[in-house]
């Protein structure tokens, strides 16, 4: 049978950097709380899966109303597995076939419904393969410098004397979710390929959670967000 969505949100267990930080607690809510609202709240979806390795993450899932129908292998779930190879796993476990998949990682506390329902809108509009949230660098990179030892030096030092407005603004993936055709996946063997689109976000929303300062940043912005709701 084919359908048309899936949610699959990546939850591994075994996080080096910041240890169980899907189960931390974030705001009154465990981090993994917040990426299964953001999908059953956009209602887009056939099924909310949480892809984990862990059982008690697995068992927090359900609770929280999501499925877990299948734990990972550490081959897919150690600190060398891609998200594509994660992902593909994933999708393989399921008995029904998905014309499209939305991709998002498990300790994005910054999620909201609203921007997995907009992206979705332009990927879809767009025809595209896949679909990122970007968001934009604050400062050009092209004018970064790299550090040797106590030297600093510009590649190349195209841009030495250039001024930050005159020059193309770059964007980075915000790593919290990816819209996606389930075929194209197949096809690229990535997540990368094809014609891929951005969905552009502020520096509110954007916050990459690898460590206690990314997590006091996250929570931040998330209290900024509240206290403020048209920075939403």
């Amino acid at each position: 049978m084919s359908n048309s969505k899936v949610a699959i949100i990546l939850g591994r267990g075994n996080s080096k950097r910041l240890p169980n930080k899907n189960l931390i607690e974030f705001e009154g809510n465990p981090i993994l709380h917040y990426p299964i609202e953001a999908a059953l709240e956009s209602k887009l979806f056939d099924r909310v899966i949480v892809s984990t390795d862990k059982p008690q993450i697995a068992e927090l899932a359900i609770a929280l109303g999501a499925e877990a129908p299948f734990l990972r292998t550490e081959e897919v779930s150690n600190d060398e597995a891609s998200t594509y190879s994660a992902l593909n796993y994933s999708l393989k476990q399921l008995p029904e076939t998905y014309e499209h998949f939305c991709c998002i990682y498990a300790s994005s506390p910054l999620i909201q419904s609203k921007r997995i329902t907009e992206a979705y809108k332009n990927f879809s509009a767009e025809d595209a393969d896949f679909c990122y949230p970007i968001c934009k660098f604050s400062s050009p990179p092209q004018r970064a410098f790299i550090k040797k030892e106590n030297a600093i030096q510009m590649p190349g030092q195209k841009y030495l004397w250039s001024r930050s407005q005159d020059l193309d603004p770059h964007y980075f993936d915000i790593g919290e979710f990816y819209w996606g055709k389930v075929s194209s996946l197949e096809k690229f063997k990535s997540i990368y390929g094809g014609k891929i689109i951005g969905y552009e976000v502020s520096e509110l929303e954007a916050q990459d959670i690898n460590t206690t300062t990314d997590l006091e940043l996250a929570r931040l912005k998330f209290k900024l967000r509240c206290s403020n709701p048209t920075n939403s």
